[in-house]
C-alpha cells in the first residue's frame, strides 16, 4: 500500500500497524516525531499480505487518534494498485 499522506514536517519515520481480519484489513498510521506547526506531503508505504486473488477485501487506513482516513472496498489481483491521496 502506497499512500501519498502529510505529516508535521519534522516527522522523522512513519510505521504502519496492520490486522487482516477475513476480508477486513485495518492499517494505523503511527508517525514518530512530528511537532511541528506546519505539515509536509510524504510518500509513505507498507506491504500487506497475503492476500488471496479474487477475494474482495475492505480497506481501513485510519490514523494514530482512530480517525478513519480511507475506507475502500477492492478486489485483489496481482496488477492491483490502491492508492490515496490525502488532502
Amino acid at each position: 500500500m502506497k499512500n501519498n499522506a502529510q505529516f508535521a514536517c519534522d516527522c522523522e519515520k512513519v510505521e504502519y500497524k496492520v490486522a487482516i481480519d477475513d476480508n477486513k484489513i485495518v492499517v494505523v498510521e503511527l508517525p514518530d516525531g512530528g511537532a511541528a506547526n506546519c505539515f509536509c506531503p510524504m510518500d509513505a508505504s507498507c506491504e500487506i499480505g497475503p492476500l488471496e486473488v479474487g477475494a474482495t477485501y475492505q480497506l481501513q487506513l485510519a490514523n494514530a487518534s482512530g480517525n478513519r482516513i480511507v475506507d475502500v472496498e477492492f478486489v485483489y489481483n496481482t496488477n492491483i494498485n490502491v492508492e490515496t491521496t490525502i488532502q
